[in-house]
């Protein structure tokens, strides 16, 4: 009986101690959720903060990088576009910023020096262009008036000797004459050119009869055209009317491209054709003037010849001074190579416009758009 109360004893301790354990377990798998919960918490919590911190990081980081170089693309802007050489950036590291800060810095420097030094060389060019213009200008003149005496002289003597029947000094005299034309032209060219670049050009506006200036010049140029054996075909169309520009310079532009299709060419034909057209012409590349666009009647002025034509190369260089095709054309045709370049200025003075438009053994075609009325 002893024993027995002894065991129900027995189990009702265990009874408490698996109640006991049973509570303790419990207790415990709670506090392990609770611990769990708060590690996930903390993880998460500094999850966002790592990313918070690395945002502002990436933030911070890239204003440090991106601020510097909207400065340098600023200035590098101003400089090229306001060409501010006085302009430079303040170099706050060491870093590869501050290098790129401080080598455009450098680079500023020496722009704005060679600057000032092409700025020089302009000048002295300038002047000495100028010095040049003036002095083939005062040569040419000089050169002019003895030569109009030889000119003279060998003519009386071509008479005398005619009238004598001295042939064999009729044959030397007229080859003084030919020669000393020759020159004589020669040295005009140069002072048109001299005068024009020296801008001594000065314009005498007048009415023009448009027919009766082109027929005195084909008249004018009729010899030139016949040396070689070409034949001179004008067209003419309707109400050309007047213009009003300078007669003398108009006049010398149609004479040096007929001069020039002349030369160029041997057994051919030679057209020049006139028509009046009204249009908005667009200014070419190479030309400027301010008073083409003013009107959009024009006179047009077309030579075209059947001769050795250009090169797609040459015709980049055919209004340049003292420029021919090559030299083998200088030494076959002769001449200063400064018609069509005078031919050029005049017109640009003149606000008209000049194209050319060529193939090699095809010919040529020389197109002059006159403002119907030329501006000063």
């Amino acid at each position: 009986c002893e024993v027995a109360i002894k065991l129900e004893k027995l189990s009702q301790d265990s009874e408490k101690l698996a109640t006991l354990f049973n509570q303790r377990v419990d207790q415990g798998f709670r506090d392990y959720q609770k611990t769990e919960a708060l590690g996930i918490k903390i993880l998460i919590g500094s999850l966002l903060l790592s990313i918070i911190i690395a945002v502002m990081m990436a933030i911070y980081t890239s204003r440090s990088i991106v601020t510097p170089l909207k400065d340098i693309i600023k200035v590098a802007q101003q400089v090229t576009e306001e060409a501010n050489f006085e302009l430079q950036l303040p170099v706050t590291t060491e870093d590869e910023i501050g290098q790129l800060t401080l080598s455009l810095n450098e680079l500023i420097g020496k722009v704005a020096k060679y600057t000032e030094q092409l700025q020089e060389a302009k000048l002295k060019a300038e002047a000495a262009n100028r010095s040049k213009s003036a002095f083939l200008a005062t040569m040419s003149h000089e050169l002019r008036t003895p030569l109009n005496a030889i000119i003279g002289y060998s003519e009386i003597l071509y008479e005398e000797a005619e009238e004598e029947g001295y042939e064999d000094f009729m044959l030397d005299l007229d080859r003084i004459k030919i020669a000393g034309k020759h020159l004589l032209e020669m040295i005009s060219d140069i002072l048109d050119i001299s005068k024009i670049e020296a801008g001594q050009v000065t314009l005498y506006l007048e009415s023009i009869e448009v027919e009766k200036l082109v027929q005195d010049v084909v008249g004018t140029a009729k010899n030139l055209t016949e040396k070689n054996r070409n034949t001179l075909k004008l067209l003419l169309g309707e109400n050309l009317g007047t213009m009003y520009a300078d007669m003398p310079k108009v006049r010398q532009v149609l004479i040096n491209l007929l001069g020039n299709a002349a030369k160029f060419t041997e057994d051919g034909l030679i057209t020049l054709s006139v028509e009046r057209v009204n249009k908005k012409v667009k200014n070419s590349q190479n030309q400027n003037s301010q008073s083409f666009n003013n009107s959009n009647n024009y006179i047009v002025f077309r030579v075209t010849d059947t001769g050795i034509g250009m090169t797609e190369d040459q015709l980049k260089h055919i209004f340049k001074p003292f420029t021919q095709a090559d030299a083998s054309t200088t030494r076959r045709y002769g001449g200063t190579g400064l018609g069509l370049a005078i031919c050029q200025r005049l017109c640009e003075r003149m606000g008209a416009r000049i194209y050319v438009k060529s193939k090699s053994n095809e010919g040529s075609t020389f197109t002059v758009w006159f403002p119907e009325r030329v501006m000063i």
